[in-house]
């Protein structure tokens, strides 16, 4: 990897080659495109100033990768059915049948656009687990920031995730309370039925952590959010050893930063469980 980018041009450039190659890693469960998106995100809170222990930590873990495509469908291969239907897709994923829906996302990838695709997987995913949503909603960010053929191989990234064998069923709750209010504020095409399935899903999630939603983050990065808002994000991070870093903390940290960023009011979901009544337990 390159030297840690000091000038905030070299640093788009920077995050442009990791979303490229992160495009290009086979699906795992810890695959690189969250991080890296999430990455990108509290890195933004203070471009001018990007924490170095991230970009640091972000540098060792990519290494952790390589390119190993799925099977790729050439022209040759494949002869496009006469009517083309995204609803067709969905049938494929929910009936698990992964090779027949790869090939068939290659025919929509022709005569649709990939972030109206990239829509279409976050609705399927809305019906499934929050791992798999958030999954497919880093796709489809990823998708709107990206101008060069790789947004395609994303796709088959969300198809990936939405028929892989799910270890993470329980997981990513808190995050996905934390992304609701930026997700209901982008305007998508397919809201009708994805911001209602979403909130669903969202409610299920508040019902899993009830009891301990206030443990998610620590008391520290509270205080600091208290006092100097989604900055206070950026001051925990940076502040941290890089050995303190990992996959999990660097998400919960950009969904933290997420839900300060798109609070709608004071008394809204997180500003209330999660920061306020740790204020005043500590108080």
């Amino acid at each position: 990897m390159a030297e840690t980018p000091s000038n905030i041009d070299e640093l788009k450039l920077h995050l442009d080659t990791l979303f490229n190659f992160a495009s290009q890693v086979s699906y795992t469960q810890n695959h690189l495109l969250p991080i890296v998106q999430a990455g990108k995100s509290l890195i933004g809170i203070k471009p001018e100033d990007p924490p170095k222990n991230l970009l640091k930590w972000l540098e060792g873990y990519v290494k952790e990768f390589s390119l190993k495509k799925d099977e790729a469908y050439g022209e040759k291969e494949l002869e496009s059915p006469e009517v083309i239907d995204i609803s067709k897709l969905g049938e494929l994923v929910n009936s698990n049948q992964k090779p027949e829906a790869l090939k068939y996302l290659y025919y929509l990838k022709k005569v649709a656009s990939a972030e109206y695709i990239a829509e279409y997987l976050m609705e399927l995913a809305s019906v499934k687990s929050p791992f798999q949503f958030l999954f497919c909603w880093y796709v489809y960010k990823s998708i709107r920031n990206m101008e060069n053929e790789n947004q395609l191989s994303l796709l088959d990234l969300g198809v990936s995730c939405l028929m892989g064998v799910n270890g993470n069923e329980k997981t990513n709750h808190f995050e996905l309370i934390c992304y609701k209010q930026q997700i209901l504020n982008t305007k998508m095409l397919r809201s009708d039925s994805i911001f209602p399935s979403l909130k669903v899903l969202v409610n299920a999630a508040k019902l899993e952590i009830s009891e301990d939603c206030h443990t998610f983050i620590s008391l520290k990065l509270v205080e600091l959010i208290h006092e100097k808002g989604e900055l206070g994000v950026w001051t925990f991070l940076s502040s941290l050893p890089i050995e303190e870093l990992n996959y999990e903390l660097i998400l919960l940290l950009d969904a933290v930063r997420s839900a300060i960023r798109y609070s709608s009011t004071e008394n809204d979901w997180f500003m209330e469980k999660v920061i306020n009544s740790q204020v005043k337990t500590a108080c």
